[in-house]
């Protein structure tokens, strides 16, 4: 698309630009003055983006003879195009183009018969066709987790009942659905994605390089009436679309929204100010140390019937130590509490409790980690969306307090189903012997989930059956599993963590402040400095491993999966 033709878009309020306006409209003047966004460079949206696109090509192939419209020649030809396709009386459309003084909206797919025409909006969001009342609850109201779509699709029908009045509109949506399973074998190589970039944002185009009938025929998406909660809506969204509107013409304005909890997950921060969105709406608020966001769980702190951060912000006090003790109370108080405490001496903290804790451990330690996978498009036949490969672990043993660790592995090495396999060389390695760590509780959910997996493809073996039984917790057992995330909630904190208990943020900070591990053999080569003289964290001195001929430093669980999808 070229610079006249962005101009062009920009007079208009997009779907995404009511999208992001309805999360906080100041949001709107950041993106039209092209301020750089962290979810840009966020892997894990990229991994999604990238199904989301295949999801997309599966939705037009299962509506054959479909006519594609689009931006790429411009607002107005794309809604003239439409217009003239709309003369026909039976006919299927991909990103059809409609707009009503100035809201503009295009269609993933669009069905007119006569004068009745399907919205349908694809999303590679998972349902289940099998469970009721997923999208409005039992007691009326759109449930939380569906809102964002739903203001998505009520959005463009507002747009097309404004722009064809004489027709009868019916929104639907079109979602990869977990009740049913994909029958293609390797269905995901049938797809070529080539990434482009349009200004900081990634998008791809998609190649299908397989049968169209094998698609037609073996689907796993499923059409969802959408219509009462899109009407549900409708009022509350049309005076907000119009307010967001007139922010954007005749010049761009900034709607301020008022500060609060909602700014804690901000993405238009940067170390240049003149572009960081947040420090332009949180002014000197913004450099204050210790922030009030640092607080553990802090966001969901009441007082006076308010979240207290939004109650001390509109006092314009924004500091950890602002927070008043007495308002620290239930089960996340004493957490919060040492946090206050040791942040203001700024000083490790450590349980005297922690060290009997830790001698009540029984030799040999296994310290596990795993890596598992979930796709809109599901990596092996007669899978499900969404549904679970476990695909590597890895273990480090230590059998005696004076042994170092013993390091083990194990990684699929082609793309049949992993899953088994995993579980089977794992309980190989750590049998029934020891104790077994794990940071926080994806490991023991994920064995829990091929217990599952192994009833409902009747795979008989009965020792891993009971092996997994008896490391994972139950109403009977607690299983075998100890949660290190837990341990350092209870036992540990150090002022550089401030309120997170990520592996990301324990680990450097232990790593910087006890300078003794440094000089440990097992651990000395990670102990790097950057030209500076900074001390790195060990995440930022991992080595690159080579895929496919390119070199790749992989620091966590999507890296891992994006890997995976590479290496299959």
């Amino acid at each position: 698309m070229n610079r006249h033709k962005i101009m062009d878009l920009n007079k208009y309020l997009s779907k995404t630009d009511f999208k992001l306006a309805r999360e906080c409209p100041t949001k709107l003047y950041y993106t039209r003055k092209k301020y750089p966004s962290e979810k840009n460079l966020d892997e894990y949206m990229e991994m999604l983006k990238e199904g989301g696109f295949i999801i997309g090509e599966i939705a037009r192939i299962i509506h054959p003879n479909g006519v594609y419209i689009g931006l790429s020649e411009g607002v107005e030809k794309g809604i003239r195009r439409t217009k003239e396709e709309l003369c026909k009386d039976k006919v299927t459309l991909f990103e059809a183009v409609f707009e009503c003084n100035g809201l503009l909206a295009v269609v993933d797919i669009l069905e007119k018969k006569g004068s009745d025409i399907n919205l349908i909006e694809v999303k590679s969001k998972s349902y289940d066709s099998k469970k009721e009342n997923q999208i409005i609850g039992q007691r009326g109201g759109i449930l939380k987790q569906w809102q964002e779509y739903i203001e998505d699709v009520a959005y463009q029908k507002i747009v097309l009942q404004k722009s064809l009045p004489e027709f009868s509109i019916v929104a639907y949506m079109l979602l990869p659905d977990k009740a049913k399973k994909n029958h293609i074998q390797g269905l995901a190589g049938y797809f070529q994605l080539e990434k482009h970039s349009k200004g900081e944002s990634n998008f791809y185009k998609v190649k299908f390089n397989g049968e169209a009938d094998l698609i037609l025929k073996n689907h796993f998406l499923t059409r969802v009436n959408v219509d009462e909660a899109c009407d549900f809506l409708k009022a509350q969204l049309l005076p907000e679309a119009l307010k967001f509107l007139d922010s954007l013409r005749p010049e761009l304005k900034k709607i301020q929204n008022h500060l609060g909890k909602h700014c804690m997950d901000c993405e238009f921060i940067s170390h240049d100010r003149s572009l960081s969105g947040y420090h332009q709406c949180w002014k000197e608020l913004a450099e204050v140390k210790p922030h009030i966001f640092e607080l553990y769980h802090g966001g969901s702190l009441k007082e006076k019937g308010r979240f207290l951060v939004d109650l001390l912000l509109s006092e314009g006090k924004a500091s950890l130590f602002d927070i008043p003790l007495e308002a620290i109370k239930g089960k996340r108080g004493a957490r919060q509490s040492i946090q206050i405490e040791y942040t203001r001496k700024n000083k490790e903290w450590i349980n005297p409790a922690f060290k009997s804790q830790l001698l009540g451990f029984k030799y040999p330690l296994h310290f596990i980690d795993f890596e598992t996978a979930t796709s809109a498009v599901p990596y092996n036949k007669d899978m499900r969306p969404y549904e679970q490969a476990a695909f590597q672990w890895s273990c480090h043993t230590v059998n005696s307090p004076e042994s170092e660790p013993v390091h083990n592995a194990w990684i699929a090495r082609d793309s049949s189903f992993p899953s088994f396999k995993f579980a089977e060389t794992l309980m190989k390695e750590i049998s029934d012997q020891g104790t077994v760590f794990m940071w926080a509780n994806h490991e023991q959910s994920a064995l829990k989930i091929i217990r599952g997996q192994m009833l409902e493809y009747n795979y008989d073996q009965p020792d891993l059956l009971s092996w997994i039984d008896s490391m994972v917790s139950s109403e009977e057992s607690e299983g075998r599993f100890v949660d290190l995330a837990r341990l350092c909630l209870e036992h540990y904190f150090h002022p550089q963590m401030k309120g997170r208990i990520s592996i990301k943020d324990v680990l450097p900070a232990v790593w910087n402040n006890n300078s003794y591990l440094w000089d440990n053999k097992f651990f000395r080569r990670y102990y790097k400095r950057d030209a500076q003289g900074n001390l790195l964290s060990p995440y930022d001195v991992l080595e690159d491993i080579e895929i496919g001929g390119v070199g790749k430093v992989i620091k966590g669980g999507t890296g891992a999966m994006q890997a995976y999808q590479e290496m299959i």
